[in-house]
C-alpha cells in the first residue's frame, strides 16, 4: 500500500516522498500503522500475584503428581482455567520449569472450553507474553467447537483489535473442516466473518481461497 501511495505521488507531483529524520517517524494517515506492524510485540512483566499464584499453583500440581493423583491435578487446572487471563502465561512457564509441560497441554484443553469471550481473552494473553506456540494450540483446539462459538472467538478477538489471531483461528478451522462447513462460521457477521475467512482461506492457499469465494456467493 505505501508503496503504490509513493508511485501515486511520484506521477502527480515527480519528487520523492517525505522522509523522517534520524529518530523520527513520518506523521499522518498515510503513515499510519505502517511502523508499529514492523515492531514486534513486547511481552509485557506479569503481575507480582499472578507469579505467586503460579508458584504455588506448580508446587501443589507437583506434589499431586508425585501422589499419582490425577483427579486432584485435574481439578487444580480446571480452576485454574478461571483465573484472569494475565496469570496463565506465568502459570504455563511455571508449570514446564516443574517438569510439567505436559500439564501445559492439558491446560490449554481445558481453556479451549471456555466461554468464547474468556478464550479470546485467553488467547491474547498467551500471545502478549510472548507464548505464541501456546496461543496457536488453544485456538486450534478452539476451532474444534460449533461454529457460531468459533464465530463468536473470532468476533471476540476482532474487537480486541487481534484480527491476525482471528486469522489464526480461522485458518485451523479451514484445515480441520469442509469448505460448505467452514463457510457457515460467517453468518453471524457476514461483513466481518466473509473477509477475515478470505484471509485464512488465503493462509492455506491461492485455491483455497478461490474455492471459499466460490461457495460464500452460492451461499447469497
Amino acid at each position: 500500500i505505501a508503496l503504490s501511495l509513493v508511485g501515486s505521488e511520484l506521477c502527480i507531483r515527480d519528487r520523492p516522498a517525505p522522509t523522517a529524520r534520524d529518530g523520527e517517524r513520518p506523521r499522518g494517515a498515510r503513515f499510519a500503522g505502517a511502523y508499529e506492524a514492523d515492531e514486534p510485540r513486547r511481552p509485557a512483566a506479569p503481575p507480582p500475584e499472578a507469579l505467586r499464584a503460579a508458584a504455588r499453583a506448580a508446587a501443589q500440581l507437583t506434589a499431586l503428581r508425585a501422589a499419582q493423583d490425577g483427579g486432584g491435578a485435574y481439578v487444580l487446572l480446571c480452576e485454574a482455567t478461571g483465573w484472569p487471563s494475565a496469570w496463565l502465561p506465568p502459570l504455563a512457564a511455571e508449570l514446564e520449569r516443574s517438569g510439567l509441560a505436559a500439564d501445559v497441554s492439558l491446560l490449554l484443553w481445558e481453556l479451549a472450553t471456555l466461554p468464547p469471550p474468556a478464550l479470546a481473552e485467553a488467547a491474547v494473553a498467551l500471545d502478549a507474553a510472548g507464548r505464541a506456540g501456546d496461543c496457536s494450540a488453544l485456538l486450534r483446539q478452539a476451532s474444534a467447537r460449533r461454529r457460531p462459538e468459533v464465530a463468536e472467538v473470532a468476533l471476540a478477538l476482532c474487537h480486541d483489535g487481534r484480527r491476525d489471531l482471528a486469522t489464526v483461528l480461522l485458518t485451523a478451522l479451514l484445515r480441520a473442516r469442509t469448505i460448505q462447513e467452514a463457510a457457515e462460521v460467517v453468518e453471524p457477521d457476514r461483513h466481518t466473518l466473509t473477509a477475515l475467512l478470505l484471509d485464512a482461506a488465503e493462509a492455506v492457499s491461492v485455491q483455497q481461497r478461490h474455492a471459499v469465494a466460490r461457495m460464500l456467493e452460492a451461499a447469497d
